[in-house]
Parts: C-alpha cells; sequence; structure tokens
C-alpha cells in the first residue's frame, strides 16, 4: 500500500492545536432556555372609569410588555452567566364598592438546566437576585389590607446551600412603600449537571367588603421598573483548595413488582407493595 504523505502549513497545525486545548478547558455553560410557568388568582375587576381588566399579572423577560408573555429566554449552548431570569408579578385585592375581590395572586416560577465540566477542583458558584416594586394598602375602618412579595432561587441537583429566600409583608394602614432588595448565594460544586429553580408570588388581600369596611391592597412588582432577576455564574475553583467532599451515590430504586390477580368476574393487573420493599408506598 503506496504511504501518503499528507503536509499541512504550520499556520493550520497551529490553529488546530489552539482549537484543542480551548475545548478541553473548564466550560459553565446552559444546556437549555429558561422554562417560565405562569398561576393567576383573582377575577376581572372594575376601575372608577368602567374599564374592566384582570389585575393580577405575571411576565418573564426584560422585553416583555404584557400579562403571560415570556421572552429573553436564553438558548442552549450559551456561557454562564448569559442570559438572566427576569420575573414580574402583579396582586390586587380591593374591596370599595361597587368591587368586592378579597384575594389576588401573580405568580411565575422559572427553571433553566445547566453544565459544570472540566474544572479539577469543581466550581464556585454564585446565585445572585435583586427584586424592586411596590405595596400600597388603603383601608375605611377595618378592612386589615396586606400585600406580600415572596421571592425564592436555588439550584437543584445539588448539595448547595447558597439559596436566596425573601419574604415581604406590608399591612400598614394607608401605606405607600416603594424599595428593593439583594441578595446572593455562594457555594462550590464539583463538574455535573443542574437546575437552577426560582419563583416570584405577589400576594394581595383584605377583609370582606361593607359598606363601612372597605380597603385595597397592591403588591406591584411589575410595573415601571418592578420585578426579579436571577443571575448564575461560575467560576473553577483553585487547585490548592481542599477538594469537594463525594457526593453520595445515586440510589436507584428497582422497578415494581406486578402480579397477576385473577378474580370471578375480570382479570386485572396492578402494582402490589411488599413490606420488604422500602421504595414502594400505599396512596
Amino acid at each position: 500500500m503506496a504511504r501518503m504523505n499528507l503536509k499541512l502549513p504550520m499556520a493550520f497545525l497551529v490553529s488546530l492545536s489552539t482549537v484543542s486545548v480551548l475545548q478541553a478547558g473548564p466550560v459553565a455553560m446552559w444546556t437549555s432556555p429558561w422554562e417560565p410557568n405562569f398561576i393567576i388568582v383573582g377575577t376581572a375587576e372594575t376601575d372608577k372609569s368602567g374599564t374592566t381588566a384582570m389585575y393580577d399579572k405575571a411576565n418573564f423577560g426584560k422585553s416583555a410588555t404584557a400579562d403571560l408573555q415570556t421572552f429573553d429566554l436564553g438558548t442552549a449552548g450559551e456561557k454562564l452567566p448569559g442570559t438572566s431570569a427576569f420575573a414580574r408579578a402583579l396582586a390586587t385585592a380591593t374591596t370599595i364598592a361597587p368591587q368586592d375581590v378579597t384575594f389576588g395572586q401573580g405568580f411565575v416560577d422559572f427553571r433553566r438546566s445547566f453544565s459544570l465540566q472540566g474544572s479539577p477542583n469543581g466550581w464556585n458558584v454564585t446565585l445572585s437576585g435583586f427584586i424592586s416594586g411596590t405595596f400600597f394598602n388603603s383601608s375605611l375602618f377595618s378592612a386589615n389590607p396586606s400585600a406580600e412579595v415572596r421571592v425564592s432561587a436555588t439550584i437543584v441537583g445539588a448539595l448547595f446551600n447558597g439559596q436566596i429566600r425573601f419574604t415581604f409583608l406590608s399591612d400598614m394602614t394607608n401605606f405607600v412603600s416603594t424599595g428593593s432588595e439583594r441578595g446572593s448565594g455562594l457555594g462550590a460544586l464539583p463538574n455535573g449537571d443542574y437546575d437552577v429553580f426560582g419563583e416570584l408570588s405577589a400576594i394581595a388581600s383584605t377583609a370582606q367588603g361593607t359598606l363601612l369596611n372597605q380597603g385595597s391592597a397592591v403588591a406591584d412588582f411589575y410595573r415601571g421598573s418592578g420585578g426579579l432577576t436571577v443571575t448564575l455564574t461560575a467560576t473553577p475553583r483553585a487547585l490548592n483548595l481542599p477538594p469537594l467532599p463525594v457526593p453520595p451515590p445515586v440510589v436507584v430504586p428497582p422497578p415494581p413488582v406486578f402480579v397477576q390477580i385473577s378474580t370471578n368476574e375480570v382479570e386485572v393487573s396492578e402494582s402490589i407493595p411488599f413490606a420488604g420493599l422500602a421504595h414502594t408506598s400505599c396512596k
């Protein structure tokens, strides 16, 4: 067999070598876009001008402008930090005649998968959150208006102790409060595949309205600059740091045991839990 004498330009060989080294380094990468879900609790309300609308709202993405819209989801293959999550939520409750809506909620949760690979000593991971919005309560006598926002974000699929969790409650009467808050969680993760999960919930409530008992409450983390931003960053840990503890092995339970049961009328198959198998359960 004739021997092939393959001659490549030196510049081409150098380019190939450089690419292979770059690909072999540590990579922190999103493996999916953001996946938001919404829950809206409340009823359509009619304001003094006669306009009827749902005043409990939520959306996702900086570019979103309408209720339940989703924008700016990012893409698989995007390097961290990439596209941050941005969620909005609005909740309204009012018992000022002729309206009588005692509870409202705007809720959005969001999830995204990411991969950390190629770092010999694992990764330093930071989960950062920023929330801004407005509470508004008004009351005639004892309507007991209350506005609240709940925020959380964490990494699932790992023992990560850097969760973000905020809860702010405003139950003062005839009160308007606009503000913001930052928080961050730090942790270390080994190479692997993970999910980041977060949620924003705006809640408003009042007592049942009467002629002398009227009020309204608004938790507005939707309009203007209001909303929740969640950002994830990851950097390789230095080699001189103590190694990360080895996570416990994942125990996959065996499949359920199926047993044929015969009756006088029909023959059925059903899953029968056995007391000796800890993974089975009765519902």
